[in-house]
């Protein structure tokens, strides 16, 4: 479903969700793509999204991440 400025928060998610398991499957996960895919994630109404943002932050607030 899009929104009133054609934004699909479901489709985008998806996009970055891929970008972000092929990095960290690569061993070499960037903290800004983790950071913008845990904002995404945030938006989501689906508990198990809010979940994991949660996690992701959590994690790059331990590495430092500004």
């Amino acid at each position: 479903m899009s929104g009133a400025l054609g934004f699909d928060l479901r489709a985008e998610t998806d996009a970055l969700r891929a970008k972000y398991i092929e990095q960290v499957e690569s061993g070499c996960p960037c903290p800004r793509l983790q950071f913008e895919f845990a904002s995404l994630l945030i938006c989501s109404p689906n508990k198990r999204d809010l979940k994991d943002s949660v996690d992701l932050l959590t994690e790059l607030l331990e590495i430092g991440f500004c």
